[in-house]
């Protein structure tokens, strides 16, 4: 019976994947496009708790549904602000990888790498709420009403 030495430091563990996954310049072009899809993080978590788009989990929310093969993951600090990346932020999960993307960050930030998590963060980082504070701030129409009786028209409903 002959044994082969393995040397197994990297292969199959989280670090192994999260380099492999950095160095896939097809995925990180499909992340990169594929952004725009996702709806925006909510800048303060009291605006979030009230967006029926995601469900919370710990301090992170994460979109229901995949749109366009994404959803976003908006994360917050214990007095309710966005963390808009490295280390602690929500970032982007693509439907159908080989890895699950929760094992893709451990493998990149779970092991004091900075240089690996702000890569992963450089990559994937979730939105800042720019554009959820641009939809707040678009013109609404503002209803007028008539009353019938009167002929009367009020804006004040």
């Amino acid at each position: 019976m002959t044994f082969i030495k393995v040397n197994a430091v990297n292969i199959g563990t989280t670090t192994y994947i999260c380099e492999k996954i950095l160095q896939d310049k097809n995925l990180i072009s499909l992340i990169t496009t594929q952004k725009a899809a996702v709806n925006p993080c909510a800048c303060a978590e009291y605006d979030m708790q009230r967006d029926a788009m995601f469900e919370k989990l710990g301090h992170c929310y994460e979109e229901w549904l995949y749109s366009d093969g994404v959803k976003q993951r908006c994360c917050y600090s214990m007095t309710g602000k966005l963390l808009p990346g490295y280390s602690d932020g929500g970032f982007v999960i693509l439907d159908g990888i080989e890895h699950s993307i929760n094992a893709i960050h451990d493998g990149c930030c779970n092991n004091n790498n900075q240089t690996l998590c702000k890569t992963f963060y450089n990559i994937t980082q979730s939105d800042t709420c720019k554009l959820y504070q641009d939809q707040l701030s678009e013109p609404r129409s503002i209803p007028v009403c008539e009353r019938r009786s009167t002929g009367e028209y009020r804006d004040d409903v």
